[in-house]
């Protein structure tokens, strides 16, 4: 039995860490590929997510594929949220790429002001504005062209 996947990629969707534990364990023999092929040469997301696994604090570098922009601490959830979309949409669309295609928004949680419900329908009334199409179900609006999360594993 081969068992692939790479354990410095999110935490299971669902319960456990299987792939994380198995290494972990020491029981079976385990091999790393050494070489990234996702980002291109001198890719930013490849160093800082080096720089996360050795335990360092990643460093924001403008004008790469990869900066951070840092929100005062304790900040309001609201201003989060408008930084947010402004950063996916308007600093992206003046760097050339297509805020709807090209961009994606990580948040670690579904619910509150900055997770994916809230940011979801802020990205949808900016790319979708006015009620187009829309159409709500269980209190959650829905729209062509609107954003979407995956929170499950494409199995296919």
């Amino acid at each position: 039995m081969f068992i692939i996947g790479d354990q410095d990629q999110l935490a299971s969707v669902g319960p456990g860490n299987i792939l994380r534990d198995v290494i972990a364990s020491g029981a079976i023999p385990v091999a790393r590929l050494q070489q990234i092929r996702r980002q291109g040469p001198g890719s930013q997301i490849t160093v800082q997510a080096h720089a996360v696994n050795q335990g360092n604090t990643p460093q924001s570098v403008p004008d790469s594929d990869f900066e951070i922009v840092e929100v005062p601490e304790g900040g309001d959830p609201e201003l989060m949220c408008r930084v947010a979309l402004r950063v996916a949409t308007e600093d992206m669309l003046a760097r050339g790429f297509d805020p709807l295609y090209e961009v994606q928004v990580l948040t670690p949680m579904h619910g509150g002001p900055v997770g994916t419900r809230a940011l979801n329908e802020a990205f949808r009334s900016y790319h979708v504005p006015g009620d187009r199409g829309s159409v709500t179900i269980h209190g959650r609006q829905w729209a062509p062209m609107g954003a979407r999360r995956q929170d499950r594993a494409d199995r296919e």
